[in-house]
């Protein structure tokens, strides 16, 4: 019978469309992948979790039909893949899992938490160090103007952001700036610029002739919201387009972290960020590694990349619980130094779409994999190489 094979569940948000959610395409993959693998898949809605008569509403898929609005029992196994734009919806989300939980579902997606405490996890394995930037909460602008009469440059990003929302690049574009002490004194001109991506995602370029000016403004802008100060690195290309690295780690049918694939992102042309939301495109890392740096180069940044990939993806699974998969971000400097930027438990796969080496298959596959021998109680019905 159809209702003895394992079922696994994606929590997902609801988007306009048919199907009605977000990524019907990577769930659709999904759904082949389960169909292949002896399971059968569903996603559902954090306000559909509400477990009635051991029933909940979901879309079922069925390969060859598509997908269909069904009533299903309590998945053996959930892929939380959930993106909250408000407390509303994180509230919604907390008591979708308490429901699952307790109806006997496997959650298998941890949450990380915020990019400082990743990069407090990270740090706190001395060979990670290295690779993270200099970073601390914005408490005050102490380490703003810091670094912008050190280094000329200071970079912020939302603790908990993504997709580059909110970040923001502030540059010194004069000579003359005031004392560090000085919060009143202004200097005819543009003194400051500040880049970024504002709440809708788009680009914006503000300059400022003084520093109150600058201050007050700052305030608006990460009102309501946890901030970090970084070390800004330049990571442009040949070109002078920003990119930077993603590489997708994921538990496959044997439990074991493998890295699935490793992305180059390349922003558009006068953007801050890489992140292909803000238009900008992928290709295999090794392809655009080689033309940019040479291919000996290239190999040992994939070869460290992998390396950093499975030693981050291990100790964050210690710290945060059960995990199946990460998108972790890599950035390479103007000197070819490798830096790791951030971390996501719900990560994406438009940069590994239409990649030849098989990592769009693998990424769909994986966690499904891992998912059924998680879930199934009976010995493994397909081969652990998936």
């Amino acid at each position: 019978m159809a209702d003895k094979r394992p079922l696994i569940g994606i929590l997902a948000c609801p988007a306009e469309g048919d199907p009605p959610f977000r990524e019907p395409l990577t769930y659709t993959a999904m759904g082949e992948a389960a169909s292949r693998l002896g399971a059968d898949l569903a996603v559902f809605f954090p306000e559909a979790a509400a477990i009635e008569a051991g029933q909940l509403t979901a879309y079922r898929y069925r390969p060859g039909r598509g997908w269909s609005k069904s009533a299903v029992r309590p998945p053996d196994a959930v892929l939380e893949r959930t993106f909250c734009s408000n407390a509303q919806e994180e509230r919604a989300v907390r008591k979708a899992r308490q429901a699952l939980a307790a109806a006997g579902s496997l959650l298998l997606s941890g949450r990380l938490g915020g990019k400082l405490s990743v990069y407090r996890t990270l740090a706190a394995y001395p060979p990670f160090r290295p690779y993270l930037p200099a970073s601390e909460p914005l408490r005050s602008l102490d380490g703003v103007f810091r670094r912008l009469k050190e280094q000329g440059f200071a970079f912020l990003k939302p603790d908990g952001g993504s997709q580059g929302v909110g970040c923001l690049r502030l540059e010194v574009v004069s000579a003359a700036e005031p004392p560090v002490s000085s919060l009143s004194v202004g200097t005819p001109g543009v003194l400051y610029r500040a880049e970024g991506r504002d709440a809708g995602n788009l680009s914006f370029t503000r300059s400022f002739a003084d520093r109150p000016s600058l201050v007050r403004w700052l305030a608006a802008f990460t009102a309501g919201q946890r901030y970090l100060v970084q070390d800004y690195l330049r990571l442009t290309g040949r070109d002078g387009r920003p990119f930077d690295l993603r590489s997708l780690v994921q538990k496959d049918a044997a439990a074991r972290w493998a890295v699935t694939g490793i992305a180059a992102r390349r922003g558009p042309e006068g953007s801050m960020t890489a992140n292909l939301h803000g238009g900008g495109d992928a290709q295999p890392a090794g392809r655009f590694l080689a033309e940019e740096l040479g291919a000996e180069r290239a190999e040992g940044l994939l070869r460290e990349a992998a390396r950093l990939s499975l030693a981050a993806a291990r100790i964050l699974e210690a710290r945060c619980g059960r995990l199946a998969e990460l998108g972790l971000d890599f950035a390479v400097d103007a000197g070819g130094r490798l830096w790791f930027l951030e971390a996501n438990s719900r990560p994406g796969r438009a940069a590994f779409q239409g990649d030849a080496g098989g990592a769009e298959r693998l990424a769909a596959s994986r966690p499904v994999a891992y998912a059924i021998r998680l879930a199934s109680a009976r010995p493994l019905a397909f081969p652990l190489s998936v």
